[in-house]
């Protein structure tokens, strides 16, 4: 995969509905470097919009995955 350019593209939106109130991450990493962002889903049964700025990873350059980790530190999720 090609790396993200985030020297330009750094704003990542997405909308969630959660069944429940909770967290999640959204991670970006690649070989060596990582950066992550946590957002608390504090409405139920409803779609809300996040917007994550990693506009401080703008020097990396190898990131090529995004991730989405819902429940961080819960086991059972």
């Amino acid at each position: 995969p090609q790396p993200l350019n985030l020297s330009t593209n750094n704003q990542f939106r997405i909308q969630v509905k959660s069944p429940v109130r909770t967290s999640f991450i959204l991670k970006l990493e690649g070989a060596g470097e990582a950066i992550e962002e946590t957002k608390k889903i504090g409405v139920a049964n409803q779609w809300i919009e996040y917007t994550f700025n990693f506009s401080a990873a703008k020097n990396m350059t190898t990131l090529n995955k995004v991730i989405l980790f819902f429940d961080p530190g819960v086991d059972a999720s």
